[in-house]
C-alpha cells in the first residue's frame, strides 16, 4: 500500500531532521562549553 511508504518516509524524515538539530544543538553547546573554559 502506498499510504504506509509514504508515512513512513515522512516518519524518517521528521526523524533525521530531530537527530540533525540534536547534533548542531550539542555542537553549539561544546563550543560554548570550550569557550568558557
Amino acid at each position: 500500500m502506498p499510504v504506509i511508504s509514504l508515512v513512513r518516509s515522512f516518519i524518517f524524515t521528521f526523524l533525521n531532521q530531530s537527530c540533525e538539530a540534536e547534533k548542531r544543538r550539542s555542537r553549539a553547546f561544546s563550543l560554548r562549553k570550550n569557550k568558557e573554559a
